[in-house]
């Protein structure tokens, strides 16, 4: 059976690309400002606190994805707090988060050995096993969270090209950035359940960086990358689906390869002009 006759008859099948294409579209858009503020490690560092949380839901038996919410949101505050007062630089704070997110997490599994089977598929991604559950807790995060990029999204642009001009003009630049480092927190562990804990920079941090090969502006390249988010995940699924590959990697290297055909193609369009 091919994988569009997969897509045509099962159910899951349908859930797992519709609930990608909506994770693509919110990473991807959100990615644009990571990139751009140089917080790319922001998104692992996330995603490996959110471990804890996802591993604490398993044993407790409480939806993962809720705690790995609260989690994430937490390390989230906890690196701004330590970035804003200067304590230490913002990739250390992130490292030192990212370090006792995952070692939580596995201190709690190692106590917890059952739920390993579980764990895999929120560290490897699991998408065709997304439930209907799954698919609307998405949709409604992934809604509001767009709605807040749109809303404060001259705010965002003001700060990701000047902090401090937007600091002068009258922003509330420190109220701003727990907003926003808030808003990454929640779209990562959304993203998680796609692609899993150890590849949510695919959907994150990779389209956006394609796009900036291409985007000659902002609404350009934001464009861009939501374009390559879709066509990443849906190459990812399909492919997946055709040859029996794991989802989040398919996801993930579909993405990457995306970023190396692109940087190619605009090398040699240079070469030749």
């Amino acid at each position: 059976m091919s994988a569009i006759e997969l897509f045509l008859d099962y159910p899951f099948m349908q859930r797992a690309l519709l609930a990608a294409l909506i994770v693509a579209a919110l990473s991807a858009a959100l990615g644009v400002y990571v990139v751009l503020r140089g917080l790319a490690l922001l998104g692992d560092g996330l995603a490996h606190i959110s471990f804890a949380g996802i591993a604490l839901g398993l044993v407790l038996g409480i939806y993962p994805l809720a705690l790995a919410l609260v989690a994430a949101i937490l390390g989230a505050l906890a690196i701004h707090a330590l970035r804003a007062r200067e304590i230490v630089r913002g990739d250390t704070a992130i490292g030192i988060l990212f370090t006792a997110g995952l070692a939580l997490g596995i201190l709690i599994v190692s106590r917890n050995r059952g739920v390993g089977a579980d764990l895999a598929g929120y560290l490897f991604g699991n998408l065709l096993a997304v439930s209907a559950r799954d698919v609307a807790v998405v949709a409604i995060a992934a809604a509001i969270l767009l709605a807040l990029l749109v809303l404060l999204h001259k705010e965002l642009f003001y700060i990701t090209f000047s902090e401090e001009a937007a600091r002068l003009s009258g922003l509330p630049v420190a109220a701003l950035n727990v907003v926003f480092t808030a808003a990454t927190a929640a779209s990562v562990v959304i993203a998680t359940r796609i692609v899993g804990v150890l590849l949510v920079s695919a959907l994150l941090i990779v389209p956006a960086a394609t796009a900036l090969q291409l985007g000659r502006s902002f609404r350009a390249t934001l464009a861009w990358s939501i374009g390559f988010g879709f066509l990443s995940v849906t190459l990812g699924v399909f492919a997946a689906a055709q040859w029996g590959l794991a989802t989040g990697a398919s996801v993930a290297l579909a993405s990457t390869l995306l970023f190396v055909v692109v940087l190619a193609g605009k090398r040699a369009l240079r070469s030749t002009g």
